[in-house]
């Protein structure tokens, strides 16, 4: 005696439930992409940050405390780059925070879809 599978009959519910699966997985995957982005413009970030204060570390100053005028342009150069790095890095961590919900909701959303897909199959 053999046992034939059963067979599976799809119905519309199932194909919508699919693509939605599907668009939430693209969500998902967005948020994971800008997540990223964000973690390799940080680093490069990070970088030409400890490149300023390395150049800061360089400039020497007059016996009163001000900077040398042949050091003047390297002061402001990297005092520059220290001031526009750390408004990137703010930035950088308030737009990191959202890509969290993309991520989980993304993939929460492709869970419960491809649940419904699954379940809104009829056996024959």
């Amino acid at each position: 005696m053999t046992s034939t599978p059963a067979r599976r009959s799809f119905n519309s519910t199932t194909f919508a439930a699919g693509f939605l699966a599907l668009v939430a997985l693209l969500v998902a995957g967005a948020g994971i992409s800008d997540y990223r982005k964000f973690q390799g413009t940080r680093a490069e970030t990070a970088e030409r940050l400890e490149a300023a204060d390395a150049t800061l570390a360089q400039v020497r100053y007059d016996p009163q405390g001000n900077v040398l005028p042949e050091d003047r342009e390297q002061y402001r150069r990297a005092m520059s780059t220290l001031e526009s790095g750390t408004g990137t890095l703010r930035m950088l961590r308030a737009s990191e925070a959202n890509t969290y919900p993309y991520i989980g909701g993304g993939a929460l959303a492709f869970l419960v879809f491809a649940f419904m897909a699954v379940r809104s199959t009829r056996r024959k």
